[in-house]
């Protein structure tokens, strides 16, 4: 009676092959270097504290979070491996740089900022 296609049940798999791969850089995303250089200046600043990261639902109760690479560990061990690995050490030069501004962003376009008086 059928060969299978056009299935419209609970079954049926979805006509789009490729959604379900595309979607993982989306779902996977982790924060960006500006971000993580913002929180990190609330921190040193204290406007936000290192407390703030613990999650009851993360891995290990939120206790070991890696700021930089923003990853929650499951134990103190596996912190320490991932500081010393070089995919952190990649992290850490990426944010010593200086922050990336709105005006370098205009000066960058061409857009001429009006002195204000």
């Amino acid at each position: 009676m059928g060969t299978g296609r056009g299935s419209t049940g609970p079954k049926s798999k979805s006509k789009k092959k490729g959604y379900k791969k595309s979607m993982l850089s989306v779902m996977r995303r982790s924060m960006d270097i500006d971000q993580i250089q913002q929180e990190m200046l609330d921190i040193a600043s204290g406007v936000r504290s290192a407390d703030a990261y613990r999650d009851e639902d993360a891995p290990g109760a939120g206790q070991h979070f890696c700021i930089p690479c923003s990853r929650h560990f499951v134990g103190a061990g596996d912190l320490a491996a991932h500081v010393a690995s070089k995919g952190h050490r990649k992290r850490v030069k990426l944010l010593a740089q200086p922050m990336y501004t709105q005006a370098e962003a205009d000066a960058g376009a061409g857009l001429q900022v009006a002195v204000r008086k």
